[in-house]
């Protein structure tokens, strides 16, 4: 992958995600005006850029070098990142979280709580103090934050398989219907606690 002029991309900040316009390319920097963002970015804060190509979705990472606000758009000069980490759409690295989870079998109200033990865009391995059946249909709900937003996940799941676990119970669980705004929450998240621990490329990397 590569930039050019024209190319539309997204690129997201702690303040929310904002589409923008590649303007020009040189050797060593891209520059970008970025839609309905004024006075948000600042020198030396780093970005993560996305752009969708015909197979995957590709990632990267960009420090900003210069900002200029508009009356309602943002002119920024980024680093050129030298590296993309390529995402499949429909298979996601599984990536270790500690997240807390509340679940239930879908015909039940009786609310339970487990641990998610790590996440992809496909689903999750949770333990719980209870024991369920394979191939229950479950409620769940969790929350991820990725900086200083915060996102309340409800979906529904499948047990596909069972753990042997010293202690607890432990379950793969596989997504169902998840919709696609809130796959892409789960990815993000992946990729912002990834650039936390500075290993972007050993979770995010392409094959």
């Amino acid at each position: 992958m590569d930039f050019f002029v024209n190319q539309k991309l997204k690129v997201t900040h702690e303040q929310g995600e904002y589409m923008c316009c590649v303007d020009a390319v040189s050797l060593n920097d891209i520059s970008i005006t970025v839609y309905d963002a004024v006075e948000i970015f600042a020198p030396g804060e780093t970005l993560i850029i996305e752009t969708t190509g015909s197979d995957a979705v590709y990632l990267c990472q960009a420090t900003v070098l210069k900002a200029i606000s508009g009356s309602r758009n943002t002119s920024c000069i980024l680093s050129k990142p030298d590296h993309f980490s390529r995402v499949q759409r429909r298979e996601f690295i599984r990536f270790p979280a500690h997240l807390a989870l509340q679940f239930k079998e879908a015909d039940t109200d009786n609310w339970l709580k487990g641990q998610i033990r790590d996440i992809s865009g496909k689903g999750l391995n949770m333990t719980t103090r209870t024991q369920l059946p394979l191939d229950a249909l479950l409620d769940l709900s969790f929350t991820i934050k990725i900086k200083t937003i915060t996102h309340q996940m409800k979906t529904k799941g499948r047990i596909v398989r069972e753990f042997n676990a010293l202690s607890d119970y432990q379950y793969g669980i596989l997504f169902v219907d998840l919709p696609v705004s809130e796959r892409d929450i789960i990815v993000k998240y992946i990729l912002y606690e990834s650039v936390k621990k500075r290993s972007l490329t050993s979770f995010l990397a392409g094959p």
